[in-house]
């Protein structure tokens, strides 16, 4: 790459916390990926495609370049930053022991809130393995958002501020989505059946489980976290994303299928012929437990900050900002973990899929012995299916990944 064209020390930093913010808002990682299949064209100039990427970039909030991804790509410390954040039993272990010790629990906000105000991970890594867990605190972090990906519990929350818009048309206020502790699912005023949640993504049909159990649309949606605020919205926080299908003639106000996003808020009170959310539903109870969850992103965003300063790639003046935004979060984090907690399901917040989870429910519900046989092995695939999707999504993000590679193909006249 020209001397003058190197990455600045800003832009480093962004595309740093732009890599990073990839593997937790799948929305934005999807929108990515087409825009670095749309520039694999090779009919585009190399100049419209570097102005495109950029366009993404920078319509996303990040201060940054293309050429500043690639460059963190294939850099040895970004390289073995990505390796070291591999969850391990003991990461996973730790974070099911949080979601049950209250005590532990409260340590560990207090832990952080010291590491963000020392501007290192020191302490952190000390007191895990003090507890005896022979693990890293980003390792921990690795482990919570790896289990968001396959066990829908962990997105537990209101999300009642949504849109619904079809093409060429004005968006409207959408249905709410609330997310239990129990592994349910409500659209609007109804529970969804025969859902399936895999990376992140939850997908229903009208047929539903069958039976009496059918559902009023179809639909998938993405579940993602924002953690940077976009070039028009300052909104930072968990989000979905996808689509929704009425049938035709099936609903006074909505049928086809619209765009259907949205955010986490409280839906609207219950009122006579105005129902929202199914009225079995104790929202306060899911709240609570949505509290009780909201520390393990806040975390998430101080260690990957903590790394930053680590690696001292961010210079002075955004150092000095985002300092402020880590010792706010740790101050919060010990705010909220120093609270009482509800008790949560140890069953259901676990580190094992809901898919996985689902198929164990079949083998108890069927008394057919050759049908609990063929569960099981659906179970073994299903476990070896999920860690080698795990593995390939963390090579994506190194010099070896596709990230790299389409990039560098793309870009290669720069180089």
């Amino acid at each position: 790459m020209a001397e003058d064209r190197k990455p600045t020390e800003e832009q480093t930093a962004y595309a740093y916390l732009f890599l990073n913010d990839l593997k937790k808002d799948k929305v934005m990682a999807q929108e990515w990926k087409e825009h670095l299949d749309k520039v694999a064209d090779p009919t585009f100039i190399i100049k419209d495609k570097i102005n495109y990427l950029d366009n993404f970039l920078a319509d996303n909030g990040y201060n940054t370049t293309a050429e500043a991804v690639l460059s963190l790509l294939k850099v040895g410390w970004w390289n073995d930053y990505v390796r070291s954040r591999q969850p391990n039993a003991q990461s996973d272990r730790f974070v099911q022991d949080l979601l049950q010790d209250s005590a532990l629990y409260k340590e560990w906000g207090q832990v952080i809130q010291d590491s963000t105000t020392a501007g290192h991970l020191d302490k952190a890594d000390q007191f895990l393995q003090q507890k005896g867990y022979d693990c890293t605190a980003i390792q921990v972090d690795a482990s919570f958002m790896k289990m968001r990906d396959k066990n829908l519990n962990y997105w537990t929350n209101l999300y009642g501020q949504t849109i619904v818009q079809k093409e060429d048309s004005d968006p409207a206020t959408g249905p709410a989505v609330i997310v239990y502790g129990d592994s349910t699912v409500s659209v609007g005023p109804d529970k969804l059946f025969g859902f399936k949640y895999e990376e992140g993504a939850l997908t229903w049909t009208t047929d539903g489980a069958g039976g009496l159990l059918t559902n009023p649309h179809s639909g998938s949606i993405t579940f993602s976290q924002i953690n940077q605020p976009k070039a028009k919205d300052s909104y930072i926080g968990d989000i979905f994303s996808g689509t929704i299908t009425f049938p035709e003639n099936s609903h006074k106000t909505w049928s086809g299928t619209y765009r259907f996003v949205g955010r986490i808020g409280h839906p609207p009170d219950n009122s006579q012929g105005h129902i929202y959310s199914p009225p079995s539903v104790n929202k306060d109870w899911v709240q609570s437990l949505a509290d009780t969850l909201a520390p393990y992103v806040m975390i998430g965003f101080a260690l990957t900050m903590l790394f930053g300063f680590i690696s001292k790639i961010f210079p002075q003046s955004l150092a000095n900002y985002l300092r402020n935004s880590v010792k706010k979060a740790g101050e919060k984090i010990k705010e909220i973990t120093s609270k009482e907690k509800p008790q949560l399901s140890e069953e259901e917040f676990s580190n094992t899929s809901t898919t996985i989870k689902q198929l164990q429910n079949e083998i108890v519900e069927t008394a057919d012995p050759v049908r609990q046989e063929e569960i099981r092995e659906e179970i073994a695939q299903q476990e070896r299916a999920e860690e080698a999707k795990y593995e390939e999504s963390e090579r994506e993000f190194t010099e070896e990944g596709t990230q790299a590679e389409t990039l560098e193909s793309e870009l290669a006249e720069l180089l």
